[in-house]
C-alpha cells in the first residue's frame, strides 16, 4: 500500500487501532450498534490540488479560512456478536479511498470518536445509531453537528418538539434522545456568550454524558456531563482520549 510510506497516515492508523481496541473493551456493555465520526480541518491551500472527492460519502464544508471534511460510518445488528460492528466499520472505512487520500495530506488538526451502545430509546437501525446529526439533509456549507450520548435525557421529546417549530430541516428520522443533544449543542456552540451557552446546556434534564463534533467548533470535540454517567479523560504524549469507563483508556493513556 503506497500510503503506508506516509508517516502522517501511519500515526493516524495507530490511533485508530488503539480506539478500536478500546471500543472492543466497551462492547461488553453494549454492542447492538456502533458509530464512528471523523472530522479533518484543512487550510484552503492544503486542499487546493484535491479534486473529484465523493461528496455523497464525505461531508465537505468550506469557510473563509478553512475547509472541514467529515466522515460518519455506522453499523447496527439487533443480535450482535463481539467485534462484529467494529469489523464492518473498518471494512467500510478502508473502502473509502477518497477519505484515505485526505488523511495522507497535511492538515491543521483532526478529531474522532467511536460510540457503541445497547439501545434504550428507539429502534436498532442506522438512523438511531450514534453519532446523530442535528439536520436531516446535509447541504453544502450548512453548519452541522454530530453527537453521541450515554445515559438518558428525560425531556428530550419536549426539546425536539420545540426545535421542530422553528426548523424544517431537523433530523426527524432519528427516534433517540441523542437528537436533543445534537440540537442543543448545535445552538450552544453558535453562541459566544457563556451565560447563554450555560442556559442552553442546562435545558437538558437527565443523567447523561455526551461528545460532539460540530462545524461550529471545527477539529475539536465538546464533552458534556450531567448526573451519574461516567466520563473519563486521559492523555498520551500528544493527544487526549476520553471514555465512559476507565478500561476504555488503558490502551494509550498515561494518566
Amino acid at each position: 500500500n503506497k500510503y503506508l510510506k506516509n508517516d502522517h497516515y501511519i500515526i493516524f492508523l495507530k490511533v485508530l487501532n488503539s480506539l478500536i481496541n478500546s471500543i472492543n473493551y466497551l462492547e461488553m456493555r453494549g454492542r447492538d450498534s456502533l458509530g464512528l465520526c471523523i472530522q479533518i480541518k484543512f487550510t484552503k491551500d492544503q486542499l487546493k490540488n484535491v479534486k473529484n472527492i465523493n461528496r455523497r460519502k464525505i461531508n465537505i464544508s468550506q469557510y473563509n479560512d478553512y475547509i472541514l471534511c467529515t466522515l460518519v460510518l455506522k453499523s447496527s445488528n439487533p443480535i450482535g456478536i463481539l467485534r462484529q460492528n467494529s469489523v464492518e466499520i473498518l471494512n467500510e472505512f478502508f473502502d473509502n479511498t477518497d477519505f484515505i487520500k485526505l488523511l495522507n495530506l497535511q492538515y491543521l488538526n483532526i478529531a474522532l470518536f467511536f460510540h457503541t451502545r445497547w439501545a434504550s430509546v428507539g429502534k436498532i437501525n442506522s438512523n438511531n445509531t450514534h453519532p446523530i446529526a442535528d439536520k436531516l439533509k446535509i447541504n453544502n456549507n450548512e453548519l452541522i453537528t454530530f453527537s453521541a450520548t450515554n445515559g438518558d435525557v428525560y425531556n428530550y421529546k419536549e426539546i425536539i418538539d420545540k426545535f421542530k417549530k422553528n426548523n424544517h430541516n431537523i433530523n426527524n428520522k432519528c427516534q433517540t434522545d441523542s437528537l436533543a443533544i445534537s440540537l442543543v449543542m448545535g445552538k450552544t456552540l453558535n453562541h459566544k456568550n457563556f451565560k447563554i451557552r450555560n442556559k442552553l446546556i442546562n435545558s437538558l434534564e437527565g443523567s447523561y454524558c455526551s461528545c460532539t463534533i460540530s462545524d461550529l467548533n471545527p477539529g475539536s470535540i465538546t464533552l458534556v456531563k450531567n448526573g451519574q454517567q461516567g466520563l473519563y479523560v486521559g492523555n498520551s504524549v500528544d493527544r487526549y482520549y476520553f471514555s465512559s469507563d476507565l478500561y476504555g483508556l488503558v490502551e494509550e493513556s498515561e494518566r
